[in-house]
């Protein structure tokens, strides 16, 4: 069967360039465009049904960039997947899941440039995440769930964190609770910049300072070892702890583990909340997981229906929203211990 390398070959141009020229999306000189017209039909090659969509720059796709390699993926991110898949599809748009790292701009150059997406969503956000110049910069229809520190109008949206961290504080406070332990994400993934742990990082200081509570903050790895190392060294230079939030997972799991190894009881020596954990995820623990979290379905419902409306009116500006959390008081939580 032929293929467009081979078409490539026979014109003497490179395989992008029969991309190209299929797909409208580059300029290409007529004496170019006529040589590869010529090869393909000295080949009798066809476009597929895709590459005749390109030429009017509608391929029915949007991608959603999740980086799975450097975190994994929690229940909460495949809300956020399913629900964008979802009213991607009521709109009659396919949704693909692209997994290149944050810094792979080259792979993400190839998606965009060969026309094969209409628009795209962007996950695990950073600060100063390239993929936002990069797509500003190709005219790219975008939106965020998350934000960057770029400055920009493309739609986002992203947690209250502000808000998010003083509900849980003040709630730890009013169960009369001074110091609480901060589970955040490792210390190199604060240092990429990546929004979720840079702005629970802030936001949860300023609610401790504001409450009057002495905060406690640990950057531990994304592993079940690293938290059961984590908190059993802190219990052992802070005896008496007792409060933790989390907004690492999956390290969570190890400290449940550690503290059920030291032989403390949850809720009634250590209340624990955790933080953008998903309804599943926390009914799942034992004891059930007191949360602070927005509905994470909802938020990849509205960055798909942003991105819509952009395609939809061809402005590339759109709502940028800010998600409200929700306190769901389960198991895992009660009065601070008396120390009699």
């Amino acid at each position: 069967m032929t293929t467009m390398s081979d078409v490539a070959r026979r014109a003497g141009v490179a395989r992008s360039t029969v991309s190209y020229t299929l797909s409208g999306i580059r300029p290409i000189s007529d004496e170019v465009r006529d040589r590869v017209h010529a090869a393909m039909r000295d080949l009798d090659y066809s476009p597929n049904a895709l590459a005749r969509g390109l030429a009017s720059r509608r391929s029915g796709i949007i991608a959603m960039l999740y980086p799975l390699l450097e975190r994994g993926i929690s229940l909460s991110g495949r809300d956020h997947i399913w629900a964008a898949a979802e009213e991607a599809r009521s709109a009659g748009y396919n949704m693909v899941l692209w997994t290149t790292a944050v810094d792979d701009i080259d792979g993400l150059g190839e998606l965009v440039q060969q026309g094969l997406v209409e628009g795209v969503i962007l996950m695990e956000v950073r600060h100063n995440d390239p993929r936002v110049a990069f797509l500003s910069d190709a005219g790219i229809p975008f939106s965020e769930i998350g934000r960057s520190c770029i400055e920009g109008v493309a739609p986002f949206v992203d947690t209250d964190f502000d808000q998010t961290a003083f509900d849980a504080l003040a709630y730890l406070d009013e169960l009369g609770h001074e110091t609480v332990v901060f589970v955040n994400h490792p210390r190199s993934t604060i240092d990429s910049g990546y929004g979720l742990a840079v702005n629970f990082q802030a936001a949860m200081e300023t609610a401790a300072q504001t409450l009057g509570i002495e905060l406690l903050s640990i950057a531990c790895d994304t592993q079940f070892r690293a938290g059961y190392d984590a908190f059993s060294e802190l219990a052992a230079a802070r005896p008496g702890i007792s409060a933790i939030v989390s907004t690492n997972e999956r390290a969570l799991v190890g400290v449940m583990e550690a503290v059920r190894r030291l032989g403390l009881d949850v809720p009634r020596d250590l209340s624990v909340v955790a933080m953008l954990s998903s309804a599943e995820t926390a009914e799942s623990a034992i004891p059930a997981l007191t949360t602070v979290s927005p509905a994470p379905y909802e938020m990849g419902r509205t960055a798909m229906a942003s991105l819509l409306e952009c395609l939809d009116s061809g402005v590339r500006a759109g709502a940028q929203t800010l998600v409200a959390s929700q306190l769901t008081v389960r198991e895992s939580t009660g009065p601070v211990p008396s120390r009699n």
